[in-house]
């Protein structure tokens, strides 16, 4: 699925909901949501529910688009219930969840960098490999929803065409974390007069990426962040830099993350973008929001965080220009339980845009 519906189809299929099984409505609600007919996914859930009852993965789903609909506390609410019934079918599906939130509170104490999964991660080559060639075959076979991979990406890509639309002096574009470079690829051929960056510590990565894209305008790197953003000059004087990136700083603790954004100030780079997860702590029950919760970062999951992404762009000295939230186009069928990630559909997917203060 790619989000190429018909608006008049779904209609159709929608004024005859009763008729179809819940697998089918699913179908239809991630139809709607990819077209951003929110409300129109709601109704979808809500036949299933006639049909089946509430279950794990629609009040999952209900969750998240109501939360990107700016439905916080109707988001809190069909998340109450979702734990509910988590706790019920497996009362200690919450034990990893407060290892992660004490994790999470000694990281911050201690300045820690990033969390216990990601530190781990690195350790193991078979996995980074297979999971880059995974990524590979996802975006070349694939449209914008048709995985998890594929729509998080897409939100990325889509800040950033709106900002180089929207700013003709961008002259680079920096990707952050970019491990499987297929959208910088893509991208260097839609825009052959911006220099594509695809950055990333992990070498092998890098090497993959040279080996399967090339292009005039396309360069792969890794080594160390700080010099390379000192070398990183557009061609023109008058040309300017964007740095993005893409579910990175979700697993990185905020002093990891702020020292990419002061980074970037220091050496002048006029646009942020980012598309990261925001989701509900499993534990308090509630979505993060920022500006709203005493904290400036709270767990999703035993390995992923949400942060006040807000809060921390104004402190390194940049204005956030917009954003926007997301649901998670799923690609499974109902109903289906995940004892052991039962939020996994509650997160929404946030792309900001943040431009450097004058």
């Amino acid at each position: 699925m790619d989000g190429r519906n018909d608006p008049q189809e779904d209609q159709s299929h929608l004024d005859q909901l009763s008729l179809f099984s819940p697998e089918m409505m699913d179908v239809l609600a991630r139809r709607f949501i990819a077209a951003g007919r929110y409300s129109d996914a709601l109704k979808c859930y809500d036949g299933i529910d006639k049909k089946i009852g509430a279950n794990i993965l629609t009040l999952g789903k209900r969750a998240s688009v109501l939360f990107a609909m700016g439905q916080a506390d109707e988001a809190n609410a069909a998340f109450a219930e979702l734990k509910m019934k988590i706790l019920k079918e497996s009362p200690n599906a919450l034990a990893m969840y407060e290892v992660a939130e004490n994790d999470l509170s000694i990281a911050l104490q201690n300045d820690r960098l990033e969390t216990n999964h990601n530190e781990s991660y690195w350790d193991d080559k078979e996995k980074i490999e297979s999971t880059w060639r995974h990524y590979y075959l996802s975006f070349k076979n694939s449209g914008r929803y048709t995985n998890v991979g594929c729509q998080i990406n897409g939100a990325l890509i889509e800040g950033i065409k709106t900002t180089l639309k929207e700013d003709s002096s961008l002259g680079i574009v920096f990707n952050f974390g970019t491990f499987c470079g297929f959208p910088d690829y893509n991208l260097s051929k839609e825009f052959p007069d911006t220099q594509w960056v695809g950055y990333d510590r992990e070498t092998l990565a890098i090497e993959m990426n040279r080996k399967a894209f090339q292009a005039d305008n396309l360069l792969y790197i890794d080594g160390d962040f700080h010099r390379l953003m000192a070398r990183l000059k557009p061609k023109r004087p008058e040309q300017s830099v964007m740095l993005c990136h893409v579910r990175s700083f979700t697993e990185m603790m905020p002093k990891k993350f702020q020292d990419v954004y002061q980074t970037a100030r220091e050496r002048g780079i006029k646009w942020l973008v980012g598309t990261e997860l925001i989701g509900p702590n499993p534990i308090s029950g509630r979505y993060f929001q920022s500006g709203v919760d005493d904290k400036r970062s709270d767990i999703i999951s035993n390995q992923t965080t949400s942060h006040d992404y807000e809060y921390f762009l104004d402190q390194a000295g940049y204005a956030l220009v917009n954003q926007t939230d997301e649901p998670i186009v799923s690609y499974h069928a109902v109903p289906v339980a995940f004892p052991l990630m039962p939020f996994l559909y509650s997160v929404v997917f946030r792309t900001y845009r943040a431009r450097l203060k004058a």
